[in-house]
C-alpha cells in the first residue's frame, strides 16, 4: 500500500507543470501517432533488473493501443528470515517477463487534444512472471545438507483503468495509469530438492513465502493463511489492480 501512496504523490507533483505545458500547447503541432516508452515503476518498487518498454499507437482519432513487454527478476534472497543454520551458497538464476496489452480510448469531450493525449479509460490484461533458483547449505549438530530451492510466481490479470497522458515540448510523454482495478490469478510454486528431512523443507517453503509477501506488498493479503506444501502450488483468485508511471518520446 505505501508504494500505492508514494506513485499517488508523484502523480500530484507531475500535475502543476505539465499542466502549464499543456495549455501553452497549440493544436497546430503536427499530429504524431507513435510513442516509444520506458517504465519507471518497475525499476523504482522492485529494483534496476526489471526493464519494461512499451509502444503506443494512435488507431483512430481519440483511440490507441498499447503493448508493453519487458525482463523482470526477483531480488535475491539475501533477506531471507531463516534459521541462521540456513546458509545460501549460490544465487545465480534469476528470470522473468511482463507482458502487457491495453486498448485506450481518449475522452473527446474531457481532452482539448486528439490522442495519444490527455486522460483515458478501457480495458487492459497482463501476465507476470518471476523465477529464481538458488543453492544452500545446512548445517545442524555438525552434519552438513545442500539442497537447491526454486520459486515460480505468476500473476495473471484484467481489469479497466483510468489514466493521463502528458506531453511535452511537443515530444515528451509522461504517461500516468492512476487507477486500475481488476481480478488477478495469483499461482505461487516452489520445490525443494535435496538431503533435508520434511520439517526442514517446510520451514524453508514457509520462510520463502514469506519473503515473496515482503518483497511485493499486497501479497500476503491475497494468499491469507494458505499453506504452501513442499513441493506444491498455491493458487488463488483476488482482486488485481494496476499503477504506473511511464515516460517516451512520441513520433
Amino acid at each position: 500500500m505505501g508504494n500505492r501512496i508514494v506513485i499517488f504523490i508523484l502523480a500530484l507533483l507531475f500535475a502543476p507543470l505539465v499542466s502549464e505545458s499543456q495549455t501553452a500547447a497549440t493544436d497546430s503541432v503536427k499530429q504524431r501517432k507513435n510513442i516509444i516508452h520506458i517504465s519507471l515503476t518497475q525499476p523504482l518498487l522492485f529494483g534496476s533488473n526489471n526493464i519494461i518498454l512499451g509502444y503506443e499507437r494512435v488507431i483512430r482519432p481519440y483511440q490507441s493501443m498499447s503493448l508493453n513487454v519487458g525482463l523482470t527478476s526477483m531480488p535475491k534472497l539475501i533477506s531471507v528470515d531463516l534459521d541462521s543454520s540456513f546458509n545460501i551458497t549460490k544465487d545465480s538464476k534469476a528470470s522473468g517477463y511482463n507482458l502487457s496489452l491495453d486498448y485506450r480510448f481518449y475522452l473527446q469531450k474531457e481532452n482539448k487534444f486528439r490522442a495519444p493525449r490527455g486522460i483515458y479509460i478501457g480495458p487492459y490484461a497482463y501476465l507476470y512472471t518471476l523465477d529464481r533458483n538458488t543453492d544452500w547449505n545446512f548445517q545442524e549438530d555438525g552434519i552438513a545438507k545442500n539442497f537447491n530451492t526454486s520459486q515460480k510466481l505468476r500473476i495473471y490479470g484484467a481489469g479497466v483503468e483510468l489514466g493521463y497522458q502528458f506531453i511535452l515540448w511537443k515530444r515528451l510523454a509522461i504517461d500516468l495509469v492512476m487507477i486500475g482495478p481488476g481480478i488477478s490469478r495469483y499461482s505461487f510454486e516452489a520445490n525443494i530438492d535435496g538431503e533435508l528431512n520434511l520439517d526442514e523443507k517446510q520451514e524453508a517453503v514457509e520462510a520463502l513465502k514469506a519473503w515473496i509477501d515482503e518483497k511485493y506488498p499486497g501479497m500476503e493479503i491475497i494468499w491469507g493463511d494458505k499453506k504452501v506444501d513442499v513441493n506444491g502450488r498455491t493458487n488463488t483468485t483476488s482482486f488485481g489492480y494496476r499503477y504506473l508511471i511511464q515516460v517516451g518520446f512520441l513520433f
